[in-house]
This record gives structure tokens, sequence and C-alpha cells, in this order.
């Protein structure tokens, strides 16, 4: 029988083949049609890195890049346009990329190439790849056009340039020089390479990110020793989420588990429960009254309706129910409840005790009506910059938006959000992650209090096999379904109280068949 371990690792690397090959197909597609009108685009990005790993399919592939050359960039978006590919824009565009998306797939278009800071180096490197004879290589069954390998490996340097710049570098972008230096620069190679180099200041990063790779990957080169490892601190694995704030050394972790330990031992635990719940609602009252339009709270009560899932935490539920009317007087509230005692409010959907969130939360979508939903937890309450008519008022203007999430984050809502943004998964998205829409940021995971369209939300349900983990879930089946955003300016209190009674957490934190559940569901689809 197969360990947990493995079988999220074979899941992971059948998502990525299945996800490489719909890449490849539209990139395929994309190419003949460009082809058939004249256009010789050449690809470059993930695909041309690919090609020097010894099985490119397991490399992932997260995106289309091409390079058109010459006068052939206009007619080569007006070509994409005609077939059908959806067009968008990025706020650092400067007319030399032109961004489409089809099939969940994004697709770059480059006019030309600008990785430097230093106008002479972008011109250079931009004249090798015109004057750049265009080769053949193969991942699968799909034969592509690339550049020659050091124009490639040069390209290469230079987003590893701006990432140490940024002392951020994803371990795939040391797997992928490491591949490429195995396959085109042992010892013997390096000082043809070693001149371009030179040439566009690249040199000191080719050592640098080789050297790393040498004490990663046991890459097997000697021209890159003379020159200290200093890359590993800002090294992270693709997976983790980047983290740029307070370094928590072993000796502060060891002092915070301490003092946490404590606390949480009774009587210690009841007494900062309650004080830490004072100290939220406080909060909350000293952000005063909301000053909201007598039209725009009609609005939010006609089109909206807010549902929330409670258990065993009775006070708490009815607290944000008068917290949302205060704002919304007559706005319809639908509770799910599977507390031991039974919740006393209205519209309420008792279920039997301990029945799960996923179950909760399915039957109160079930009972909406309105055009709009607000996905809440028991535990949050409304501010006055949370703003849920603005955001109502954006989802009725942008119909290309489905997923509106407000910040849990009332002090930093900027951080809260930023870190959803970074948050990355191997689904494609519908728009591409980061893209602005009128102020709110793409992205695939959002936090647990988001308005959205009812329909669409109904469309992707709660599975009821899964009690308590739903929130990653419901996300990862949604990505590529639709566009879900972030509002980094607006935000909602989270209560997230971490002195919780025992009768609440003993079956909160009881999530381990909901982790082996999900683990072989994401993997079953690849068995039939």
């Amino acid at each position: 029988m197969l360990d947990k371990k493995t079988i999220q690792e074979n899941d992971r690397q059948w998502t990525t083949i299945s996800d490489n090959i719909k890449l490849l197909f539209e990139q395929n597609e994309l190419l003949k049609l460009l082809n058939d009108n004249g256009i010789n685009p050449i690809v470059i990005g993930d695909s041309a890195a690919a090609i020097y790993y010894p099985d490119p399919l397991k490399r992932k592939l997260e995106e289309i890049d091409f390079i058109v050359k010459g006068n052939d960039f206009s007619n080569a978006g007006q070509l994409c346009s005609a077939a059908g590919y959806t067009s968008f824009t990025l706020p650092e565009d400067q007319g030399n990329c032109l961004h489409y998306v089809r099939n969940n797939i994004t697709i770059h278009i480059h006019k030309q190439i600008e990785l430097f800071v230093e106008e002479e180096n972008n011109n250079l490197l931009n004249q090798w790849i015109a004057e750049g004879v265009i080769e053949k290589a193969n991942i699968g069954k799909y034969s592509i056009p690339v550049l020659p390998y050091w124009i490639n490996g040069l390209l290469q340097l230079g987003i590893l340039k701006t990432a140490i710049g940024r002392k951020v570098v994803r371990k795939s972008l040391i797997d992928d020089w490491t591949m490429f230096v195995k396959s085109n620069l042992p010892d013997a190679q390096w000082n043809s390479f070693h001149e371009k180099t030179e040439q566009v200041g690249l040199t000191e990063t080719a050592k640098r990110a080789s050297r790393a790779a040498k004490d990663i990957t046991g890459l097997d080169i000697t021209w890159c020793d003379e020159v200290p490892n200093d890359l590993k601190r800002y090294i992270y694995d693709d997976q983790q989420e980047v983290n740029k704030g307070e370094e928590v050394t072993p000796q502060k972790r060891s002092w915070r588990r301490v003092v946490y330990d404590i606390m949480r031992h009774p009587p210690f635990r009841i007494m900062f429960y309650h004080l830490q719940d004072f100290y939220f609602v406080l909060t909350h009252k000293l952000m005063g009254k909301a000053r909201i339009q007598p039209e725009d709270i009609e609005n939010v009560e006609k089109h909206v309706t807010f549902i929330y899932k409670s258990f065993n935490r009775q006070k708490q539920a009815k607290r944000l129910y008068k917290n949302i009317k205060s704002y919304y007087p007559n706005v319809r509230i639908i509770v799910a409840d599977d507390s031991r005692l039974p919740l006393d409010l209205p519209d309420v959907i008792h279920l039997p005790f301990n029945s799960g969130l996923s179950k909760g939360l399915a039957a109160a979508l079930e009972q909406v009506e309105t055009p709009y939903v607000i996905r809440l937890d028991d535990d949050m309450l409304l501010t006055p910059h949370t703003d849920i008519h603005e955001e109502l008022k954006f989802l009725m203007k942008h119909p290309e938006a489905d997923l509106v999430a407000v910040m849990s984050d009332h002090k930093r809502p900027g951080e809260c959000a930023k870190r959803f943004a970074d948050i990355r998964t191997d689904k494609k998205l519908m728009v591409l992650p980061g893209t602005n829409i009128d102020g709110r940021i793409v992205t695939f995971k959002a936090p647990n209090s988001f308005l959205a369209r009812t329909d669409k939300m109904k469309m992707i349900g709660y599975d009821p096999n899964i009690r308590m983990e739903d929130h990653h879930d419901f996300f990862y089946r949604a990505a590529g379904q639709i566009v879900s955003v972030l509002d980094p300016e607006a935000y909602i209190i989270h209560c997230h109280n971490l002195f919780e009674r025992e009768d609440y957490n003993q079956y909160r934190n009881d999530v381990m068949e909901d982790h082996l559940y999900r683990d072989n569901k994401h993997i079953s689809k690849y068995q039939h």
C-alpha cells in the first residue's frame, strides 16, 4: 500500500504531465495558426527551459511564451483575437508584449525582451535574438522552434538576476539552470559562453547560480568554485509561501511555544478566551458606525443573502447575526447549525450533531434565492470598511469576475491580501494571477469572507465527504471555472480565538480523515 507521501508525489507528477499535455496542444495549435499566416514565432519561457530536462513532460509548464521577429508582432495579435483568444493587459505593459488566455492557458507574445535595467544590454540581447538561427527541439510528440542554446541560457540568467536582486529565488529557477548547464556548459564549454555573459553583465549571476546548484542539485562543474554559495538563504521551494517578515529564531520559537502552552492550560485558557473575545469586540466598536447610503443598503438587501455555518459557538453566531443586521437590517441570513445545543436564531437549518462544515454550507447555499451570496465564518464581524455594498457594485459592473473576497485582517489588510495572492497552484486560471481588475487582484485562493455569484457558487458546490477542510478543496475545484479576486482595501474582523473551548476544538481539529480523503480524491482522476 502506498504511503501518504508517495501518493502525494504521484498525484503531483500526474497533474503536471496532464496539464503539460494540454498546454503543449494549445501551444501547437497557436504555432500552426501563426505559421499558416506567414509568421514564424520562437518558443521561449517554460517550454524552452523544459527541453534540457531528461523528461521534459515532468517539468511543469506554467505559460506559453513566444517571441515574434520583425514586423509580425501586430499581425500575430490580430490573428489571436480573430481566433477567439481573450486579450488582457498588465499594469507594467509598455507595448512590447501581448497577453491572451484560452482554455485556461495564458499566452504571452513578445515583440522584444527587456530583462535589464541597462538599455544597451537589452538592445544587444534583442539583436542576438533577431540574428539567431531558429532550431528545433522536441517535447513529447511536439516539435517546437527555439533559439540557439546560448541565447536561451542568457534569458534564464536574466530572470535569475532579477530574482536574486529581489532576494526571492524559486528553486525551479535553480533546477532549470542546472539542467541547462548539464546539457550545454561542462567545464570545456564555459569559456565560449562566458564571452556572451561578459557582454551583458551576467557572469556573476551565472557563477552564483551554478555554485548554489552544486550544493542543491549536485551539479558537477568547477568554473563556479571561486564564488561562495551566498544564494542559499534566498531560495525557497515553489510550493512554499514566501515570508519576508520577521525572522523567527529557534530561541524565539521555543519561548513562544512555552508561553503558548501555559496560556492554553486551564484556568488560564478560559481567562484568555474571554479577554481575547473582549478585545475583538472592543476593536470593532472603536471603528465607529458605518456610513452607508440608503440606496446601497437597499441594493444589498435586495440582491444578497448571507450564509455561514455554526458549531458549538452560540455567542459568536448570534453576535455575527446582530452585526450583519446592524448594517443591512432587512437582508436574509441563513445559518446552518450542527451544534449539540440547537442555535436559536431565525432562518436556521438544524443539522445532525457534528455534520460538518461542507454539509452545512451546502445546505445553506441550496436555499439561497438571490443572485449573490456572501459566505462567512461564525467568528467574523463586519466593519465600516468591509464595504459589501461596494463589492456588490463591482461584481455588477464586471461580469468577468465571479467572486470578490475581503481581507480577514483588519490591521494589515494589504499584507493579508498579498499572502493570499502569493499562493500558487498547479491549476490554470481563467485570468492571469495578479491581473488588476478595477483595484481587485486576480488570485487562486481567497479568505472565507467573500461575495460571489450564486449560480457560480452552486456550480462549484461543497463536497459533503469533506467534513472540515473544505477551503482549499473548494478553490482548487473552482480554479479554471470561476474568476476570484481580492480587494486589498476592504476588510472584516476575524475573531480567531487561540483559546477556544475544548467542546469546540476536539471536533474542529479532527481532520485526519479529511486529509486522507482529499489526497486520494485528487489522485483518483488519473486512475480511470
